[in-house]
């Protein structure tokens, strides 16, 4: 046979082994997520698209770029993928549900390639578990399932491309690569500001590649820095009003955060190994910074770390990079830093989306070791099945808001954001004030400083007929959070229902104190205006 017949063969070989595991990655994907795509809108969809006015009109699209008060979060990039489909299919949550599934498996996909490239053909077993590890691990089931969290993956499709420019431009000159990975990396922190770290992943990817060279890297990643830092400066900005809405939940000492997490750190890496149980409100973690044991767990994370940069001579700097993809990912939701969701949990599946190619990575490695082995051949696709498997009955799980908080009652029964959402169904979706009573009472009975549940207390209370309740429940709220400008103007309705208009006209006045520009608010006080001059 000659050299070019026997490089043909290869070829064909190597391009069928290619297709086939092309069918088979795609395959375990439709199989982990088929529930996912047909079911429902839950929990912060009704606030990002079932009732979103912007998604309606061109005006609304300006103001999703230009007013970032006029979203829930300020991710223009996502809420316009958002408008788009709502012109294309309208309230159909299959269709939403659909594009997340997509830009998943195109996530993945460009990992495997991302892997593939960095390691080259002899490990090419690594990239194909590593990015399936990835797609189909239950942890990822609440970035798909949930439309909300269209954030997640349209920032990491973003910010795996901008990995891909990233190692393809590595010949140019820093400052020609810094800018061209730029335009991608833009794109990503425009959907969702988590990826703010992500020029130092791929500086500590550059370590490990070319470690004679990575010190170019820092100058090349510095637009990138010096991007994310501002964009990172205005999202905290802009997230201080929902923090300000729960200040007291949110006051954790610094010592405390620290605790919270070294703890996070070994959650995720537990979870990774045994996702089980999975919820959408995991318990909230009450530390206590004088208890001295408790601080082994982040000294243990600090010697990892330790152990992972001193051992790069024995693994060529595999386990400082795993280590750092991880860690640096992690850091904005970590617990360090303060944001909204923490009134709930400090732990949460979405937040390690990206952070979680750093626990796979090494998983990807250890199967590719097992399928080449005789006797464990198998195991790989085992473990790979019972994950599909795992993800399959998670997705089941997002059928509603109902079934979701349900079953997520059933393992954290202590929480007050599962309570407080299982009383916004029944009164929102089944009309029962009196079952969302006690619920909203149960979440307050376990957070006292839930001004939410409070709000939510009062507007079922006035359903139910029950003014006098009704007002208490919203004077509790206000003196937790002065500032709820919801809560000024229902308790200006429930006033000028009951003929007291000029105390109706004083909450309205301090709702547009609070936001001006709310056209629901002024047309209450211009009633309530009318009202007293026909008096």
């Amino acid at each position: 046979m000659s050299r070019e017949e026997a490089g043909g063969r290869i070829y064909v070989y190597s391009f069928i082994c290619r297709q086939r595991k092309i069918f088979l990655f795609w395959g375990f994907i439709l199989l982990a997520f088929l529930p996912s795509w047909w079911t429902g809108f839950v929990w912060d969809d009704v606030q990002y698209i079932l009732q979103n006015p912007d998604l309606r009109t061109w005006q609304g699209l300006f103001r999703i770029w230009f007013v970032p008060s006029s979203s829930p979060q300020y991710y223009p990039l996502t809420f316009s993928t958002f408008w788009i489909e709502y012109q294309l299919w309208g309230l159909d949550p299959a269709g939403y549900k659909l594009v997340n599934l997509i830009l998943h498996g195109a996530n993945a996909f460009l990992l495997w390639t991302i892997i593939d490239t960095c390691l080259g053909v002899k490990r090419c077993w690594v990239g194909f578990f590593t990015a399936l590890l990835f797609a189909i691990h239950p942890l990822r089931v609440e970035s798909v399932a949930w439309i909300s969290e269209r954030k997640d993956v349209l920032s990491g499709f973003f910010a795996l491309l901008s990995a891909k420019f990233w190692i393809a431009n590595s010949a140019l000159s820093p400052a020609e690569r810094g800018w061209r990975f730029l335009f991608p990396f833009s794109a990503a922190l425009l959907s969702k500001t988590a990826v703010c770290p992500l020029p130092l992943a791929l500086v500590v990817m550059d370590h490990w590649r070319h470690r004679e060279a990575w010190r170019k890297s820092w100058a090349a990643a510095a637009p990138g820095l010096v991007l994310a830092f501002f964009a990172g400066m205005l999202h905290l900005f802009l997230e201080q009003s929902n923090i300000d809405s729960a200040r007291k939940m949110l006051d954790i000492p610094v010592l405390e955060r620290i605790l919270i997490a070294g703890h996070a750190f070994w959650f995720y890496v537990l979870k990774t190994i045994w996702p089980f149980p999975l919820m959408t409100l995991y318990p909230r973690w009450q530390f206590d910074p004088m208890q001295a044991t408790l601080w082994l767990v982040p000294v243990s994370v600090f010697l990892v770390m330790l152990l992972a940069w001193f051992h790069q001579r024995k693994d060529h700097g595999f386990a400082l990079l795993c280590v750092g993809i991880y860690s640096v990912l992690l850091f904005p939701a970590s617990g360090l830093l303060l944001q909204a969701f923490n009134r709930f949990s400090y732990v949460a599946d979405h937040f390690i989306y990206l952070a979680g190619i750093g626990l796979v990575l090494p998983l990807g490695v250890l199967l590719q070791h097992l399928v080449q082995q005789k006797r464990t051949v198998w195991l790989p696709w085992l473990i790979l099945t019972l994950l599909a498997m795992g993800s399959f009955v998670r997705g089941l799980d997002y059928k509603d808001s109902e079934t979701l908080f349900r079953q997520n009652l059933k393992y954290n029964p202590t929480s007050w954001g599962v309570h407080n959402a299982l009383g916004s169904v029944e009164l929102t979706q089944k009309s029962n004030p009196g079952a969302a009573i006690a619920h909203f009472q149960a979440a307050i009975q376990l957070e006292p400083q839930a001004a939410q549940a409070y709000y939510n207390l009062g507007v079922a209370l006035t359903q139910a007929g029950k003014a006098a309740e009704a007002e208490e429940a919203y004077r509790y709220c206000l003196g937790i959070v002065p500032g709820y400008a919801e809560a000024w103007n229902n308790l200006g309705i429930l006033y000028a229902n009951l003929g007291r208009i000029e105390q109706a006209r004083e909450a309205f006045l301090r709702a547009i104190e609070q936001k001006p520009g709310n056209q629901e608010f002024q047309g209450n006080l211009r009633e309530a205006e009318r009202l007293l001059r026909e008096r």
